[in-house]
């Protein structure tokens, strides 16, 4: 049963860090910002910050900006627009060519049992 009990929490720990459909198989850069450490990964002009220290946040505000912070260091590009919560941001770039309006989304169905 210890077994079972170990296996699960390894599981559920593994979780933690894993980027979305978007952003798999793209390294991450690892950035900190005024205590706050996001592992950040760049897609075109859409970047995605995950917060990997533990740390008090109960809301988006102070750990937003960190994260707009690190990912424009990551990416080179300001921030347009940012989104998500304390844990995983997601955030569109501008990257100063004028190519937001060229931005396309790819989305995934997803079928509801």
């Amino acid at each position: 049963m210890k077994k079972i009990a170990y296996l699960l929490t390894v599981l559920a720990l593994a979780g933690c860090n894993t980027p979305s459909m978007a952003f798999r198989g793209i390294a991450p850069t690892k950035v900190s910002v005024d205590g706050s450490t996001f592992d950040v990964r760049v897609k075109g002009l859409l970047a995605q910050a995950i917060r990997t220290n533990v740390q008090y946040a109960p809301r988006m505000g102070p750990i937003g900006k960190r994260a707009k912070a690190a990912i424009e260091q990551a990416s080179g590009c300001e921030v347009y627009r940012v989104g998500g919560d304390q844990a995983l941001i997601s955030a569109v770039l501008d990257c100063g060519n004028g190519d937001l309006r060229d931005l396309t989304l790819e989305c995934i169905a997803v079928k509801r049992q």
